[in-house]
């Protein structure tokens, strides 16, 4: 569990990242966001493997989200 400074720090960054975000059309955002956060994670080699197992782990709880939320065969953009 990350320190409180470093907790209230990302919290900061989510608010900053967020307003830059909430004027773009979501699969932009989403975009955007994965890959800033692919391109930090190959250029800090120290934290490539737990960036890549934290990704792991963010992806299958957004496909446990996903599971029943969209009717099978429903337009994905």
């Amino acid at each position: 569990m990350p320190d409180p400074k470093t907790e209230a720090e990302v919290a900061a960054l989510i608010d900053k990242l967020g307003a830059c975000l909430q004027d773009q059309h979501h699969n932009v955002a989403l975009s955007t966001l994965l890959s800033l956060y692919r391109t930090v994670a190959v250029q800090h080699p120290c934290c490539t493997q737990s960036a890549a197992n934290t990704a792991m782990t963010a992806a299958m709880q957004i496909a446990m989200a996903a599971r029943g939320t969209a009717p099978s065969g429903a337009p994905i953009h």
